[in-house]
């Protein structure tokens, strides 16, 4: 998993529209007590304003809706007085808190850190998971992959491959998920060209069969800032077919972008704070925020809620084809059945709940996005769930005439096809790795791997779920050749038709890999 942080406290400033008169004649705790204990002697507690004193530590010198009340207003009634004063710092610092809390700058920092928080809990415990993080910018990736002058000459690519998929006893990697939001163009506050990067992305993924998931920014779409116009009466499909989308649309023509998936919007990852006192220091808190200022809630990339759901399928069935969908009375398929969610207060017994996601789209909306190549995430209709209807790669299929071809090639290129592909080319990989040099012929090493093949596959095609999921390969057919150009190894096409299908569609997926003792993947 990576992540862009790099958040440093001095990035974190509040609003300057929002923090009334600015900071002049601001003093800070040890001051403010010094200053008090060295006023003249002679003076009285009345004549002290210790209300304009702590609003000017806080570098207010109002707030609304407050009146100074001196001392001498309460003297009858200290306690009074001293519960005025302390709500009065109560309100000035939750204020602060505020504002750094919704920070833009940190709700990405916050982010970050709960979506992965997330996904090592929902990994947690399961057999044969892993999650391994690795905390890079998105100005380091660009920096990184883009000046090498091919795209395994990157440090990324020695991250990703040599140091796991082409090393003896390394662990492939099943699936990256990119904490971050990418666009077809630079826009204001992100002055990266992702094109170049992306397809450099798809090149790593592609050999090292670790499909890379990323996140939609709304300006990938023309939007600005957030996804609310996205349910706007227009059509998607006229968007991209824009001239400012040419090279978008030649990235999704490589074949390697099969290996890249696309998710929005975004989900919500912590409800606001209620009202919380702190026993140690009597702070009490209360988050302000509101469902019409989206802002103020914490929303965070859907790549690592659809992570989750390839989690929980591993770890149960140790196979990706059920990673779509909403079965009917189960919690499997492409629902994530616990999100994080928030409640309206609609009655003194009864809450309803608040949408999961920042927008809701429509039926319409999800199959347009999902022709587009991306992954959308949906609510569940009054229901607090989430639901992936539809996992596609980036990659625009090809335009057949015979309309089986045509959905045979998008299934082909769905992520949960691709997925299970790359899961046996990295066993594929990883035994042959051990074995080159023992076989003098390349049609011996093809006959080895098509026995493996053949005790994960059955041909019954009315099998029982259960034996789908010991066998889940209806065909396998693999075809080695020797590689001219390096002598010792060799050059291996594996077709493989998985039992699970979507949509009724028969599909297969064809894979091509090199088998050497230290090569590549492709």
């Amino acid at each position: 998993m990576t992540s862009e942080s790099g958040v440093k406290s001095g990035d974190i400033a509040p609003d300057e529209s929002r923090s009334g008169n600015g900071r002049e004649g601001s003093l800070s705790t040890a001051q403010l007590i010094e200053k008090l204990l060295a006023q003249d002697s002679e003076s009285t507690l009345a004549d002290r304003d210790i209300h304009a004193q702590v609003l000017a530590f806080f570098g207010r010198s109002d707030v609304p809706g407050s009146t100074a009340y001196p001392f001498h207003e309460f003297s009858r009634d200290l306690g009074l007085w001293l519960d005025r004063s302390l709500a009065l710092i109560d309100s000035l610092i939750t204020e602060q808190v505020n504002e750094i809390i919704h920070n833009s700058v940190f709700q990405r920092l916050e982010a970050s850190w709960r979506s992965l928080q997330t996904l090592v809990y929902t990994s947690y415990g399961r057999k044969g998971v892993k999650v391994r993080f690795l905390d890079i910018s998105w100005s380091e990736i660009t920096k990184d992959v883009n000046r090498a002058v091919e795209f395994d000459q990157s440090q990324l690519f020695q991250k990703v491959y040599s140091e796991e998929f082409d090393t003896p006893g390394g662990e492939p990697y099943g699936v990256i998920v990119a904490d971050y939001d990418v666009a077809h163009k630079p826009f204001p506050g992100h002055r990266f060209d992702d094109i170049p990067t992306l397809e450099r992305l798809a090149e790593i993924a592609s050999a090292s069969f670790s499909p890379i998931l990323l996140n939609a920014a709304p300006e990938l779409f023309g939007l600005e800032r957030d996804f609310d116009y996205i349910v706007q009466p227009f059509t998607l499909h006229s968007v991209f077919k824009e001239s400012e989308y040419i090279r978008w649309n030649r990235l999704r023509d490589h074949p390697d972008a099969r290996f890249m998936g696309i998710t929005l919007p975004r989900v919500l990852l912590r409800a606001p704070y209620t009202v919380r006192f702190s026993g140690r220091d009597g702070f009490i808190y209360e988050e302000r925020s509101s469902l019409s200022s989206r802002k103020q809630y914490l929303w965070g990339g859907a790549n690592f809620a659809l992570a989750r759901i390839l989690v929980r399928e591993f770890s149960e069935a140790g196979w990706f084809a059920h990673i779509r969908g909403v079965p009917r009375d189960q919690l499997t398929g492409g629902l994530v059945n616990d999100p994080l969610v928030d409640y309206f207060q609609v009655g003194p017994t009864k809450d309803d709940h608040k949408p999961s996601v920042d927008v809701i789209l429509t039926d319409e909306r999800e199959r347009e996005l999902s022709d587009l190549g991306f992954i959308p995430i949906c609510q569940c209709y009054d229901l607090p769930l989430l639901a992936f209807h539809s996992t596609p790669s980036i990659f625009r299929n090809r335009d057949f005439a015979d309309a089986s071809a045509r959905a045979n090639e998008r299934v082909a290129s769905s992520l949960q096809h691709v997925l299970c592909g790359s899961r046996f080319a990295h066993y594929i990989k990883v035994m042959i790795r051990d074995k080159i040099g023992s076989y003098t012929r390349a049609v011996d090493c093809g006959k080895m791997i098509q026995r493996w093949l053949n005790t994960y596959t059955v041909t019954q095609e009315d099998s029982d779920w259960t034996i789908q999921a010991r066998y889940p390969l209806r065909k396998a057919v693999v075809e080695v050749k020797d590689n001219e150009e390096k002598p010792g190894s060799y050059w291996a096409s594996i077709q493989l038709q998985p039992h699970y299908q979507a949509d009724s569609l028969v599909s297969e997926l064809h894979l091509t890999t090199e088998l050497t003792s230290g090569g590549r993947a492709t």
